[in-house]
């Protein structure tokens, strides 16, 4: 079989979902109500996993997306951190109010949780 053939599929296979944890709500589509989230989930029950995508306000459509073994979500986390200079603390050297959105785990999580769900009230994703 040649690479790029396409894997044969299994009759009535259904993929499923399980979202175990909200981590957050980026924002909200005005025009349809979809919310841009990162979940911890489980896919056909597997192990759990970091994933970013959005969903319908019901939970049951879901766009494409990304998701995350753990290693690939600290490496990531890792380097947002380097990237925005932000200290295993939680807090960047410049004091902006905005800096404990981008708190790594170890930091002020309910600081950058509140901080995200107010940049989401104010307008969210496009």
């Amino acid at each position: 079989m040649a690479y790029g053939s396409e894997r044969p599929r299994r009759e009535n296979s259904k993929v499923t979902c399980d979202v175990l944890e909200n981590l957050v709500v980026f924002g909200q589509r005005k025009d349809s109500g979809w919310t841009k989230e990162a979940n911890i989930v489980c896919w056909n029950g597997g192990s759990p996993k970091l994933d970013i995508r959005e969903w319908d306000p019901d939970h049951e459509r879901m766009s494409k997306g990304v998701t995350l073994y753990e290693a690939e979500a600290e490496k990531l986390a890792r380097i947002l951190c380097k990237r925005y200079g932000i200290s295993e603390g939680g807090s960047k050297g410049n004091g902006k109010a905005d800096d404990e959105a981008f708190a790594p785990a170890g930091g002020d999580c309910d600081a950058a949780e509140s901080a995200m769900t107010e940049e989401a009230e104010e307008g969210g994703t496009s």
